[in-house]
This record gives structure tokens, sequence and C-alpha cells, in this order.
């Protein structure tokens, strides 16, 4: 939970310092990710961002970065969680249907 309030007000800092917004653009309104398939196993979950323009968090600091969006293909939750840093991503038993972090060296 610290973590998401952390990256949340992180987002806000960026869109809040960005001079290439104007007026109000620096102001987030939401997160920008949904994510769909929770009855699936969790590497198949479904992560998708919100449209290029909103005032959503991910969006809008995706922009002021120049890192595009991906809104229309979902991203499945096992690669996003094989591209944290400095982890691998290590299948959990079967019957479980998630994934859990590894430390590398």
């Amino acid at each position: 939970m610290q973590v998401f309030y952390g990256l949340t007000q992180a987002g806000r800092a960026i869109a809040a310092a960005a001079v290439t917004l104007k007026g109000q653009d620096w102001n987030l309104a939401s997160h920008g990710i949904k994510a769909t398939g929770f009855h699936l196993p969790f590497p198949d979950i479904e992560i998708r961002t919100d449209q290029p323009g909103t005032q959503d968090s991910f969006v809008k600091v995706s922009e002021v970065l120049d890192s595009p969006v991906w809104q229309r293909d979902p991203v499945r939750s096992e690669d996003v969680w094989a591209s944290c840093p400095r982890t691998t991503a290590t299948p959990s038993p079967p019957e479980i249907g998630s994934l859990r972090c590894t430390r590398t060296k």
C-alpha cells in the first residue's frame, strides 16, 4: 500500500513540475490502469492503460516522459511482473496460480 501511494505522489510531482503541461493539466484524476480476468491464474490477468489524452496518472506521466501507453493491447501480468528490476519471475506451484519475486545477484 505504501508503494502505491508513494508512486502516486511521485506521478503527481512529475506532472506538477512538467513544463509541457498547461493550466490544470497537471491535476491527475485516477491511476489510469485497469485489469481484467481476475478469475484466471495470475499470469493471465490482462492489464490495460486508459486512452491517451486523459487526466489519468499513468497516461499523463507517460505523455510527459514521452513514453507510449499500450491502451488497446493488453499486457499480461506475468510480463509486467517479469519486468521488475533485480527480480526474476518464478512460477509458484500450479495450485496457487501466481508468481513470486526472487532476488538475483
